[in-house]
């Protein structure tokens, strides 16, 4: 693979996980989806409330 091409085809959609987890202020949420489209990103608190959405 060319070094200038970091783009890789992923086989399943899949949440890769977050960095720093749990208890800072600001976090890093990596995904990948099986074919290029849009997605939905909704973050959830522990009691199942809406956090915030992307899309």
């Amino acid at each position: 693979m060319d070094e200038s091409d970091n783009t890789q085809a992923s086989l399943t959609t899949q949440l890769i996980g977050c960095a720093p987890n749990p208890f800072n202020p600001e976090t890093t949420i990596s995904f990948s989806v099986k074919e290029h489209e849009n997605a939905i990103l909704d973050i959830f608190n522990v009691k199942g409330q809406t956090v915030k959405n992307y899309s």
